[in-house]
């Protein structure tokens, strides 16, 4: 009886979890699809959303596989390693998509002198190296060959090595609080000397856009991290707490909602992007296509330099 009672939980548990992972792998598979046809993107913009929404993609999947795969293939259910690698990865490269922002504000016209294409590749490359190892030592069990815990348990290991990946998350989360002041502060002071001239209506609702938008995209990944990160340590402190473990599971999900949101935050909302969306659905109207071609020159004609 227990036996099929289990059976059904872990089914209930898969199919929940198919229905989360799903979404976001279809959601973040086209955003690369389309990313890799944006020609006109700027590269620094281009590369740092590939990287976002193929950790965003290696999330939904993960969320989709069994762990009856990984026992297959691991003799281990080694699911929650890859998942919150890719948890990890996600975060790191949201915060470096807001810091390449604030660079691009205090370096002006050095910023492409600065933070050329090599330095943005390892970026990259750096996020996902940093999170496999932290991976690893949160969920570090020292009783385990190879400090692997095969268990299903998704709680945070009590060995002193899982406060490194405790401390890098709260680490980026001040960081990117950090950087969401800075940008307030450097528009608020930008914008102040252009109430002297004659185009006040025109800098304020400039000025507002922008808030808006770094409100909507900073604002966002703090809120549906930071509630899982307190919650963590609040775990610490009672792990046997019912409570908590429902709180937990709300809060898990939460976070898993913001690989859903990232290409509605960095992706969707460029032009070039929403061409090339536009593009793939209309392939089968020529003239459409070609209207299309043509705003897209008339656009990109003029020398314009967007930072947001």
């Amino acid at each position: 009886m227990n036996s099929n009672v289990t059976t059904e939980s872990t089914l209930t548990n898969e199919l929940i979890l198919l229905s989360i992972g799903l979404p976001i792998f279809i959601e973040n598979s086209l955003a690369i699809f389309i990313l890799s046809r944006c020609d006109k993107l700027i590269f620094h913009v281009k590369s740092l959303s590939l990287n976002l929404c193929l950790a965003d993609c290696l999330t939904g999947l993960m969320l989709m596989t069994p762990k009856s795969v990984f026992e297959y293939l691991f003799s281990c259910k080694m699911k929650k390693y890859f998942n919150f690698a890719a948890v990890v990865c996600s975060l790191l490269t949201a915060t470096a998509i807001n810091l390449d922002r604030v660079l691009s504000l205090y370096l002006n016209f050095r910023y492409t002198k600065k933070v050329t294409k090599c330095r943005l590749v390892f970026t990259c490359l750096l996020s996902w190296i940093i999170s496999i190892p932290l991976s690893y030592a949160y969920f570090f069990a020292p009783n385990e060959p190879l400090g692997v815990d095969c268990s299903l348990r998704s709680t945070t290991s009590s060995h002193p090595l899982s406060l490194i990946t405790r401390f890098g998350m709260h680490l980026t989360i001040v960081l990117n609080v950090g950087l969401f002041v800075y940008m307030i502060r450097y528009i608020r002071t930008e914008r102040r000397p252009a109430q002297n001239t004659d185009c006040v209506q025109g800098s304020t609702s400039t000025t507002i856009e922008m808030l808006k938008k770094i409100i909507l995209i900073s604002g966002f990944l703090f809120v549906s991290v930071t509630p899982a990160i307190i919650v963590m340590e609040i775990q610490e402190i009672f792990p046997s707490s019912l409570l908590l473990q429902k709180i937990k599971y709300t809060t898990e999900i939460l976070l898993l909602s913001n690989s859903f949101i990232n290409p509605l935050l960095y992706v969707w909302r460029y032009y070039e992007v929403k061409y090339q969306v536009k593009r793939l659905l209309c392939f089968w109207n020529p003239k459409r296509l070609e209207t299309l071609d043509r705003d897209r020159k008339q656009y990109f004609a003029p020398y314009n330099i967007s930072i947001f």
